[in-house]
């Protein structure tokens, strides 16, 4: 019996190191999601400010005027739609870093929080968005183009086209 104490001993130190490890691991994971959480929020508005920039760059150098847009997605989707004359990038969250239900509109760009995804929107009233794509993470090259006036909505027509 004496050779079992020391044995059963050894057990429980180790099962609990073990758990005291696992702990440890499990509660830095939380800011560590959130930080690249964070940083991917900051890379989808800073793309949708690129985009937008270079739409107004077109629009103010006039039809035939076209620029390469080049950026790098980390993770979450763009979607172009001709539709709604809108871009919009969609990430999904499990930390919350920004409130469901809140709205705001930060340089020009729609920012609104529901469960779970943060979506941010680019919406323009007097361009007309043609084309249209969708991409998600990598490495991406998005053709801007003026194309012309048209008359009878009165709004810039500009074509929006990934290239790869």
């Amino acid at each position: 019996m004496k050779g079992i104490h020391p044995i059963i001993g050894a057990v429980l130190i180790l099962i609990i190191s073990i758990s005291i490890i696992a702990i440890v691991l499990e509660t830095g994971k939380q800011p560590t999601q959130r930080i690249k959480e964070m940083m991917l929020f900051k890379e989808g508005k800073s793309n949708l400010k690129l985009i937008k920039s270079y739409i107004e760059r077109v629009v103010e150098e006039g039809e035939g005027s076209s620029r390469i847009a080049t950026f790098s997605v980390t993770n979450g989707n763009y979607i172009v739609e001709p539709i709604n004359d809108s871009v919009t990038f969609l990430m999904e969250t499990r930390e919350q870093i920004f409130g469901v239900g809140v709205s705001k509109v930060e340089d020009g760009i729609n920012i609104i929080g529901e469960k779970g995804k943060i979506i941010m929107k680019l919406n323009f009233s007097s361009i007309d968005l043609i084309e249209g794509c969708k991409f998600g993470r990598g490495d991406h090259e998005i053709l801007i183009k003026n194309s012309g006036y048209n008359s009878t909505n009165e709004k810039q027509i500009v074509l929006v086209k990934a290239l790869r």
